[in-house]
């Protein structure tokens, strides 16, 4: 990619601690706040953030960041302000009928970027390799696209054939880019949504399994 004109450097951010929580909702990130007894609310440029202690650590949270193009840029400015490490966590659907056994909570291994913005970060099309959440189950085939809304019949049994199982909108951007700033990123998804054998659409963000999932998340990410 060619030397980009505007950069975060030119704007008046603070600075944040190296390991950086990335929480792409901002549902979960008061949840968050309010598990960890956070420090006061602020802002970081377009997002909110906070910070906690974990042992001996200081950590930073990020949160309110839906969609890879606000994703990206608010890890742009993180590593601008001083982040070198990231756990990031959001939620997917299932693409599939779920596997009796298989958890809510996962880690993918590699995904598919459909936003674009691999490609105009001057990467190629194709598979990404994620670094899997530690200690969590890893599973393979994650789609990032710009909105489930677009997800038809064609595309789903397209990704099915290629044995891609799960779909969010931007870890694997995050991912990509995260490693193309000399930094790690370490990706933990919820199952908020599936497809039925009907191939339609159900959303379980109020079930008993994803709160659970919720709440068990939530503390992998106060411990890591």
């Amino acid at each position: 990619m060619s030397h980009s004109l505007i950069t975060p450097q030119a704007f008046n951010l603070p600075r944040l601690n190296e390991k950086v929580i990335l929480l792409i909702q901002s549902g979960h990130f008061y949840l968050f706040h309010e598990f960890v007894q956070g420090s006061k609310i602020k802002s970081f440029g377009p997002v909110k953030r906070f910070n906690f202690e974990s042992g001996e650590k200081r950590v930073s949270v990020l949160g309110g960041m839906i969609g890879a193009p606000l994703a990206l840029m608010t890890l742009e400015n993180a590593v601008a302000s001083g982040a070198k490490e990231f756990l990031a966590f959001g939620t997917a659907g299932l693409l599939k009928e779920p596997t009796p056994g298989v958890p809510i909570l996962f880690s993918p291994a590699w995904g598919i970027d459909e936003t674009s913005l691999v490609l105009n970060y001057g990467g190629v099309a194709g598979l990404t390799g994620l670094n899997p959440f530690e200690d969590l189950r890893v599973e393979e085939g994650l789609v990032s696209v710009n909105s489930p809304y677009l997800l038809n019949r064609d595309k789903l049994r397209d990704y099915l054939e290629n044995d891609i199982a799960y779909i969010d909108m931007e870890m694997v951007p995050l991912a990509y880019l995260a490693r193309e700033r000399g930094c790690r990123l370490f990706p933990l998804l919820l199952i908020s949504d599936r497809i039925e054998k009907d191939e339609n659409w159900l959303n379980e963000s109020g079930s008993r399994e994803f709160k659970a999932g919720l709440d068990q998340g939530l503390s992998l990410l106060k411990n890591k």
